[in-house]
């Protein structure tokens, strides 16, 4: 409503989180190019290319959410954290190397995640 007015939004995406839905063949074509799609079809493993489309699809969800932004509340005084909830499980397509663990397991690969911040907020 008022474009000064402080706001928080946080969102949960569940792309990359199980159980693994399944990016339909008319997502990739309306959302990715077709050299993305070749490379994409270029995983040889079934459960690294499945998990790749899903992380694909959560980028253009991201950039969905900060174009939105860009054009109603502006980037000015707007800051964007990301974070992981956990490492990556190796059978449902995650990799961690060269952590050792992933997902359910205290070793580096579950418990460190990728993170960072970004925004026009933040000094140069």
């Amino acid at each position: 409503k008022d474009a000064g007015a402080p706001l928080f939004l946080y969102m949960a995406w569940q792309n990359v989180h199980g159980p693994l839905d399944m990016v339909s063949p008319e997502w990739l074509k309306a959302n990715l190019d077709a050299d993305t799609i070749e490379k994409l079809h270029g995983v040889p493993m079934h459960t690294r290319r499945h998990f790749a489309a899903l992380t694909m699809q959560l980028d253009k969800s991201i950039e969905t959410v900060y174009s939105h932004v860009e054009k109603t509340i502006g980037l000015e005084n707007t800051l964007f954290m990301y974070a992981s909830d956990n490492g990556g499980c190796k059978d449902a397509g995650g990799y961690n190397s060269p952590l050792r663990g992933g997902k359910h397991f205290l070793y580096e690969g579950g418990v460190r995640v990728p993170a960072f911040i970004s925004g026009k907020i933040l000094p140069a």
